[in-house]
């Protein structure tokens, strides 16, 4: 099976290049350092340099209604192996046909989708027909197999036990109305294992564990409205159907008084399990934990661009709650703020404050974050304690297509006394007719 997927990849890459017209390339690269300290023998460090390369390439056809798209991530450890020393990702290759026949849109290979209660990357087929006289009526379908958790070409399953199929209808109404109602399955069928079990005699034996591959099996509806004056309703419901319970819920309002606006809103979470672990075997006996939380906001601009904010939320819990609450100023180029907690989630106050300046006009910029806070982790612990961070980053572009980066991290709490990082890195963009 996985050579047949690698087929395909290879053809779809071919094909792609073979009628390509114009071509857009971002090329990274960036190499980080760190020291680790021995979890037996703290005095003993060891120093690290890992380098990353990312690769975007997007090209498309004479017509301009056909793509081809890719991400790939190669990493390396370059002083001291961690893991497996090179490792390689592909996290998107796909082509994408855009309307084509005035209706339809066609994304064939490796992709990440997202589409309402169900998102996930697949490798496989997406399709989207869009009716009605202005497109009002879409309707989107996608499957395929479930891609390698490496992200690589290798490590397929049985298909027919590891798959996702989806499918979501789209309605786009008057003055901004939006609604979406969607479906979502996912097989995936773990390998068996062996474990100690207790037979009818209360002897001790090995047992072959094979597990069913229903993972989840998801519905659910999304609705959002925009007015003549800027106010916006957002709600949605999502429902487990192997649970037999609504899982997340939202609803949100938001309106604006000229440079004032204040926002609600309303959010449910309940644990969201996949079919036939040992969680959800619990949770036949035992009832699911879930959450809410309420929160309410607002933000004003001045004449000279600062915008002012506050919020407020309160997470209800089954038997407690916490607050979080945060305010500050920002603009364009700097901000500060204020966020705290208290309740069951601990008590926390902590300020953070950053600014960018740019040095040299469209050559170089710096930036600089820095974060405080004083905590205590609730019921666990009394005692209260400080965490202190900073990053400081500059980026040089001696051309709009080649910029270099260079970003230092520090970090003290009470686990790490002194806990230093640096990275730096390179990147080249392109965009070229052929």
């Amino acid at each position: 099976m996985k050579y047949f997927y690698k087929l395909i990849f290879v053809f779809l890459f071919t094909s792609s290049l073979i009628n390509a017209q114009t071509m857009n390339l971002r090329l990274s690269t960036y190499f980080y350092s760190w020291e680790r300290a021995d979890s037996t023998n703290p005095d003993f460090e060891t120093s690290h340099l890992k380098g990353y390369q990312n690769l975007l390439i997007g090209v498309n056809d004479k017509s301009k209604k056909w793509s081809f798209n890719t991400s790939l991530l190669t990493q390396e450890d370059i002083v001291n192996k961690s893991g497996d020393g090179f490792d390689y990702s592909f996290y998107n290759l796909y082509i994408k046909g855009t309307n084509l026949w005035n209706a339809l849109d066609v994304q064939i290979g490796r992709q990440y989708v997202f589409a309402g209660v169900g998102n996930g990357s697949v490798d496989g087929l997406n399709l989207r027909y869009k009716a009605g006289m202005n497109k009002q009526y879409q309707i989107s379908v996608f499957g395929g197999a479930l891609t390698p958790g490496d992200y690589n070409f290798t490590g397929y399953s049985e298909f027919n036990n590891n798959f996702i199929f989806g499918s979501t209808f789209y309605y786009y109404g008057d003055q901004g109305l939006t609604a979406s109602l969607s479906y979502y399955l996912k097989r995936k069928k773990y390998d068996p294992y062996y474990a100690p079990r207790i037979d009818n005699e209360y002897n001790t034996t090995n047992e072959l564990i094979v597990t069913d591959s229903r993972d989840q099996q998801l519905t659910g509806f999304n609705v959002s409205y925009t007015g003549k004056q800027n106010y916006t309703i957002f709600g949605k419901a999502y429902y487990d159907i192997y649970l037999k319970k609504f899982y997340q819920a939202e609803f949100n309002i938001s309106y604006p008084i000229k440079n004032f606006r204040i926002s609600a809103d309303y959010e449910y979470r309940g644990a969201q399990l996949t079919y036939n672990t040992t969680f959800w075997t619990m949770a036949q006996f035992w009832p699911l934990s879930h959450y809410q939380q309420v929160e309410g906001s607002m933000d004003y601009t001045l004449k000279n661009g600062i915008n002012l904010f506050a919020s407020i939320a309160d997470l209800i819990y089954i038997d407690d709650n916490s607050l979080e609450y945060q305010a500050g100023f920002k603009n364009s180029w700097y901000g500060i703020y204020y966020t705290g907690y208290s309740g069951y989630a601990g008590e926390s106050n902590g300020a953070t404050g950053y600014i960018y300046k740019e040095l040299v006009r469209s050559k170089l910029s710096g930036n600089l974050t820095l974060n405080y806070s004083n905590y205590s982790l609730g019921n666990y612990s009394s005692t209260r304690q400080d965490q202190f961070s900073g990053m400081l980053g500059i980026t040089y572009r001696p051309s709009p297509q080649f910029s270099v980066d260079a970003q230092g991290q520090l970090l003290t709490n009470m686990i790490y006394k002194t806990d230093s990082r640096f990275m730096i890195g390179v990147t080249y963009r392109l965009f070229s007719k052929l």
